[in-house]
């Protein structure tokens, strides 16, 4: 508990969760504009632009958060690669040796950090939604609750990831560059088919298990996916990540 108090600490001394917080908040008001309120203020003026309407503009913005993946990962790439660029890592070996229970920490914190970076996007899109959105009332709390959860899982498959591209390539420049292109390549080979059932990004977007506005089909990926089936995709993910992180860590400190 006191390495993950530490690293809780840590996170939230630094400037970096709060513009990047901003950063996603801002995402957030770009993509709520034009799927809730583009149309409306222009009719006509993007051919094949969907509009999505209340109750369902609420879930669907679950959707478009959970798409954000580069949120956690940068986190956890950034955050932890400034700790192996310089002596801070060293110094945390010598305090505690179990590189597990480090990477457990780290894990942790930074997970629970994007989970909460995401709630905030999602208030920020409810809130857009409540003003600017056509169509009348909302999801039940047991709806909000139930998709929180799922944020978390989504959170920790991403995290997990960027943990272990750092730990992997040691240096924070290049971790930025595989963890920014692996999140587009991966969001475009989500879309084959031989690959959708394996797919971070399909699986992000499925576990929530939404019945995917007409107009976005051949866009959003993992239609087909089952809630059950997007979280064993998750948690394989997120188990690769770590033990990524793991073996990089042990790698270079053995």
């Amino acid at each position: 508990m006191s390495l993950l108090r530490a690293e809780t600490r840590k996170l939230a001394r630094r400037k970096l969760y709060p513009a990047m917080v901003a950063v996603l908040a801002v995402f957030t008001l770009i993509a709520a504009f034009f799927t809730l309120l583009f149309e409306q203020i222009f009719p006509g003026a993007a051919e094949g632009l969907t509009t999505v309407y209340k109750p369902e503009a609420y879930e669907f913005g679950m959707t478009q958060i959970a798409s954000q993946a580069w949120f956690p990962m940068l986190l956890a790439a950034v955050a932890m690669g400034s700790e192996l660029s310089g002596t801070v890592w060293a110094t945390a070996l010598t305090r505690e040796a179990s590189v597990l229970r480090h990477v457990l920490a780290r894990l942790v914190a930074y997970v629970v950090a994007a989970w909460v970076a995401f709630l905030i996007a999602v208030a920020v899109w409810s809130v857009f939604a409540y003003f600017f959105a056509e169509g009348t009332g909302g999801p039940a709390l047991t709806v909000w609750l139930d998709h929180f959860w799922k944020l978390a899982v989504v959170a920790a498959a991403w995290t997990s990831l960027g943990l272990g591209a750092v730990a992997m390539l040691r240096s924070v420049g290049p971790a930025i560059g595989a963890v920014l292109g692996f999140y587009f390549f991966e969001q475009l080979i989500s879309l084959w088919d031989a690959y959708e059932g394996f797919s971070a990004t399909a699986a992000s977007i499925s576990i929530f298990g939404l019945d995917i506005p007409p107009g976005f089909e051949d866009f959003i990926p993992g239609g087909g996916m089952s809630v059950a089936h997007a979280t064993l995709v998750l948690a394989g993910w997120t188990a690769l990540g770590f033990l990524l992180t793991w073996w990089g860590l042990r790698r270079k400190d053995a």
